[in-house]
């Protein structure tokens, strides 16, 4: 690792929470077909090609939107128990809520892009897989936030995603033809 970077907490660089469940009944009956409000996430709506599917029909008005918690734009979600864990990511493009088991990775001493470009490094993965439990797998958000990451400086960490976004639209080009 080069001089310049840092080993960080994860906890240390953003903030990390889950977001809110909503049972069946009350999704269908409050929160579906609404034209106006934030746009509400599951661990369904986040594709394994990293899209984020954002008009699924569920939406929170914002007139209710402060009972839940909210993503903010240019966060990462992850999901974090079940078959998708650790697999599903997605980067946010608006401001959404989100479902419980759902993380959240909202950056505030480091890139965003950077950070969620991390969250699906082979460091990572292999930390997250060695920490699920429980008989559906899952990694507690607590238990995230003691993960180390390596941290270079800001001006690397721009770089470093200027390169990533570059070489993963030269990928997509070649998949589309």
């Amino acid at each position: 690792m080069p001089k310049s970077w840092v080993w960080v907490k994860l906890g240390e660089v953003c903030e990390i929470f889950t977001g809110n469940s909503i049972n069946a009944d009350k999704k269908e009956k409050e929160f579906t077909g609404h034209k106006e409000g934030l746009n509400y996430i599951g661990t369904k709506d986040i594709n394994t090609d990293r899209q984020i599917m954002y008009e699924n029909g569920i939406k929170i008005p914002y007139c209710k939107s402060n009972d839940f918690k909210i993503a903010k734009k240019y966060s990462t979600l992850l999901c974090l128990e079940g078959g998708s864990a650790g697999k599903k990511i997605g980067f946010l493009e608006e401001n959404v809520c989100f479902g419980n088991k759902l993380c959240c990775f909202e950056s505030s001493f480091c890139n965003a892009k950077f950070l969620y470009f991390y969250l699906q490094n082979p460091n990572f993965l292999q930390e997250f897989n060695l920490n699920l439990v429980g008989i559906i797998g899952g990694v507690g958000k607590d238990k995230i936030k003691d993960f180390l990451i390596p941290l270079p400086p800001l001006v690397e960490q721009v770089f470093i995603v200027k390169t990533l976004d570059s070489l993963f639209a030269l990928a997509k080009g070649l998949r589309v033809e």
